[in-house]
This record gives C-alpha cells, structure tokens and sequence, in this order.
C-alpha cells in the first residue's frame, strides 16, 4: 500500500520562463528510487487574479516524477507549463512558499538500479521530460557507481534548457557523465553554437558506436512522440527492448 506525506512547499526555483523547480520540506528521509513518481494533490487558491473556471475543483490531483536525489531533505518538482495551462499556470505563476501539498507513492518502474545496471547509459530527454533523469543524474553524481552516461536533452531554445548549469557542473565534477543539447528552433541574434536539430540516429549513433549493445541501458523521457521515434531509433541501433526504459510525458 502506498504511503500519504503533507508537504510544505519552501523554494520556489525559475528554470526557464515557462518552469518552476518546486521544493517540499521533509522531516526525514522520503524512500523512493531515483527515477520514480509521486501522485500529487494540491488545493489551488483563488488570490491575486487566479480564476479556477468550467466548475473545476479547488483540488487537483496530478502525476509528477521527483527530479530530486533520494539523499535530498525535501522532494523536488520540474514544472512546465503546458498547452493548455491549469494547474501548471497556477504550480508557476500563483503558487506561493507555505503552501501545502499531499504526496501518494511512490509509483513507476523508470528507475536506475546500482545493483542492475549496464556500465554504459544513454539518456534522451526532451523538455519537461528531464525531470526523472535528473534524479537518477543527481544520485549517480552522488553515489558514484561505476557507469558512462551520456544526455542528450532536446528544447526549443536555448532558455528553455531546464537545470542547464547544474547539469553542465555535473559533467564537470564527472567526467564519466557527458551531455549534449540540443535546439530545434531557430532564434534571430543567438550565441548559441551548440547541436540544431531534434534528437536524430547520428546523434545517437555517434555516442553508442563505442559501447556493446548488451552493455546499454536506455532511457528515454518526453511526449509520446518523441518516445516512440527514440525507441526505435534504438531498436535499429541494435538495443535490446529489455535496455530500453521510457516514461511517456503528454
């Protein structure tokens, strides 16, 4: 059975103009693995210009991958705001510290296990849907098991790259963690020099060609259209369906 914690929101941390990290204290320890999901329910408050419409309650229950370690003292949220925004506009525009929210869990079998593990990880991650990958990345930056990975994260732009200092002084702490990112929009007077394009087969092949296909875990977050292409670009790569991780973001 799973368990319930009320949690108090304490830090609120802009990643981009569209997401918010939020932080949940915790008096002890939440048991969870690297990876895995917590149902989420939080009370919305109708203050300073929030409108809860269409006969919609107060109380809104939604999945949300942890995107802090396990070793952390609080539980950590990515939020994006997504198409048609209602209780992501609220988590990133209305929400304020002191709020409280109640988390069922944990759930999901996208996890990293030290014990299970291939020696070489591939993560492809688009948007929001480097949120569990960056559990797993903080934990294994932590704990230090001896494994190569290597991210390739996909955004529109540039400022919509989540957690892209962190995970930049990650790689630079560990040099057995690398990363690319990725754009795949064009902006007029950008610096950026970095890989244009969406996650592709040479991407991908150029990072695994060095790696035995049996010695590669894959994992693979992000919209469902995304994860499937990802899937069988691996597939064609010659990994096995049973290296190959996903969690589908919509």
């Amino acid at each position: 059975m799973a368990n319930s914690y009320e949690l108090e929101l304490n830090e609120i941390i802009k990643l981009s103009p569209t997401a918010r990290a939020l932080r949940y204290n915790t008096k002890d320890l939440i048991n969870f693995k690297p990876g895995q999901f917590f149902m989420v329910e939080f009370f919305l408050k109708k203050e300073n210009g929030f409108d809860i419409k269409e006969n919609k309650s107060e109380k809104q229950r939604r999945a949300f991958s942890i995107s802090s370690s396990p070793n952390s003292q609080y539980i950590e949220l990515t939020v994006k705001k997504t198409p048609n925004p209602f209780v992501s506009d609220y988590l990133i525009s209305y929400t304020k510290k002191g709020e409280r929210a109640i988390f069922t869990g944990p759930y999901g079998h996208f996890i990293f296990d030290s014990q299970l593990t291939k020696k070489n990880l591939i993560f492809l991650a688009a948007g929001s849907g480097i949120a569990p990958l960056m559990s797993i990345l903080r934990y294994i930056d932590e704990t230090k098991p001896q494994v190569n990975i290597h991210l390739i994260y996909s955004n529109k732009t540039e400022n919509e790259i989540l957690w892209k200092e962190e995970i930049e002084n990650i790689s630079k702490r560990n040099k057995n963690i690398l990363f690319t990112f990725t754009l795949t929009q064009n902006e007029e007077n950008t610096l950026w020099t970095g890989k244009r394009g969406r996650i592709n087969k040479n991407m991908i092949s150029e990072i695994i060609s060095n790696w035995k296909q049996d010695e590669i875990d894959c994992y693979i977050c992000g919209p469902l259209e995304f994860t499937r292409e990802m899937e069988e670009i691996l597939k064609m790569e010659g990994i096995p369906n049973s290296n190959i991780k996903y969690e589908i973001y919509e």
